[in-house]
């Protein structure tokens, strides 16, 4: 059986996918084609302070995470998305937007390593 990455949740990934290593590569597909957009999305209702909209993309954006097996990831968007909640914005919530950003840049990088590690894998056990 193929072994993921330490970063990677791999009890998470063997409940959603049962080893289906083709079912795991079209989630990273997924993953690395709208994770850009969406964050860019995000990135632009930051810099605007539309908080509305902001906590709507998170909340939209949280669950892709889970899926491909980064669930820290998915919990700083949940910071996220309940500090957008609050009245008062503060330096917490900036902080929590920069490590949430770093994060999903990181992510975005994590995937596509461990997508050609899995593709690899798959190649040499048919």
């Amino acid at each position: 059986a193929y072994q993921f990455s330490p970063v990677f949740d791999e009890l998470r990934l063997k409940e959603l996918y049962m080893d289906n290593y083709d079912q795991v590569n079209l989630m990273f597909d997924i993953f690395l084609k709208n994770t850009p957009n969406s964050f860019a999305q995000i990135e632009n209702q930051w810099e605007t302070g539309d908080w509305m909209s902001l906590n709507d993309s998170v909340h939209k954006i949280k669950p892709t995470f889970t899926m491909v097996g980064l669930n820290y990831v998915s919990n700083m968007a949940k910071q996220l998305e309940d500090q957008s909640q609050q009245t008062l914005k503060g330096s917490s919530m900036k902080e929590s937007f920069k490590r949430f950003k770093a994060a999903v840049l990181e992510s975005l990088h994590l995937v596509a390593s461990e997508k050609k590690k899995l593709e690899e894998f798959q190649f040499i056990n048919p």
